[in-house]
């Protein structure tokens, strides 16, 4: 047993509880419907990662569990996602995704940027996978990149050039005009809305075009810009002025699907998810799947 999960059983045993606070149980019930939360309990932890010689920074943690009341049982084998947020959006509103994929096996580092922009810190991505790394252990089993917005940008940057991450996922974003996205030939998925208007669909469309192969472009419809962040709309954020759908649940479930399908197919070598992300079978009612072998 490692430190920090000494100190864990120490806190739940001071505070006589089963679980810490910010734990939600596992379910047993699964493996769940692309799209849906998946068996396993997640849980939340911030840390301190290394930056650097003697640097440091914050970041949050999502890992899965197993049993309930039982926080220490990770999955054998846990495949884990660096997600880099959106520019001036903080990594706390993208939480509720985090736990998703956790429920799903899937352990996420959410690391912090100066001012919220990932742009100006390229060194805090790999510190972040590195953190995972270390964390998971022997139960680590492969690694991809996710970046939403302006952190899609920059999750482009970290697939490019670190080898290990054997995915990427663009929610809402665009690789930059000078990265070398056509001769990337590792999975990646490109999710964009119909009712983005941050994020145009034509601009996402073009991007995903210039990717060498092994690339899908989902479109969401319905989908907003800040769908993917907490609460979907927040109007104390800045830009935060689109129309919010109907029903954002609905949304998210189609958007999900995709991401989930795109994980487990990466990470995983699901077949049946591998099938999904070439429209076999169709997709849910509201996405559209374009795919470049």
């Amino acid at each position: 047993m490692t430190r920090h999960w000494i100190a864990v059983g120490a806190v739940l045993a001071t505070l006589g509880a089963c679980v810490l606070p910010d734990a939600q149980e596992p379910t047993g019930v699964g493996p769940g419907l692309l799209g849906q939360d998946g068996p396993y309990g997640a849980l939340v932890l911030h840390e301190q990662m290394r930056l650097g010689v003697e640097g440091s920074r914050r970041v949050t943690l999502v890992l899965p569990y197993r049993a309930r009341g039982d926080v220490e049982s990770l999955p054998e084998q846990v495949p884990a996602v660096v997600f880099v947020q959106g520019g001036l959006v903080q990594r706390d509103r993208y939480v509720w995704l985090a736990r998703h994929l956790a429920t799903r096996g899937f352990a996420v580092a959410l690391p912090e940027y100066t001012g919220w922009l990932a742009f100006f810190e390229p060194g805090v991505t790999r510190a972040a996978a590195d953190h995972l790394e270390t964390r998971l252990g022997r139960a680590a089993r492969g690694m991809v990149i996710v970046g939403h917005s302006l952190g899609g940008v920059m999750a482009v940057r970290g697939a490019l050039t670190d080898t290990r991450f054997s995915g990427l996922a663009l929610l809402a974003s665009q690789a930059a005009d000078g990265d070398d996205v056509e001769n990337y030939r590792l999975p990646m998925v490109s999710i964009a809305g119909t009712a983005d208007t941050s994020q145009p669909l034509d601009a996402a469309r073009k991007s995903w075009e210039r990717f060498g192969g092994n690339a899908t472009l989902a479109v969401v419809e319905d989908l907003t810009h800040f769908a993917w962040t907490q609460r979907g709309y927040d109007p104390t954020v800045l830009r935060e002025t689109e129309p919010q759908p109907d029903d954002l649940d609905a949304v998210r479930l189609r958007a999900l699907y995709v991401l989930d399908a795109f994980l487990e197919s990466t990470l995983r070598g699901d077949v049946a998810a591998a099938s999904a992300l070439r429209s076999v079978p169709l997709p849910p009612q509201g996405v559209t799947l374009e795919v470049r072998p």
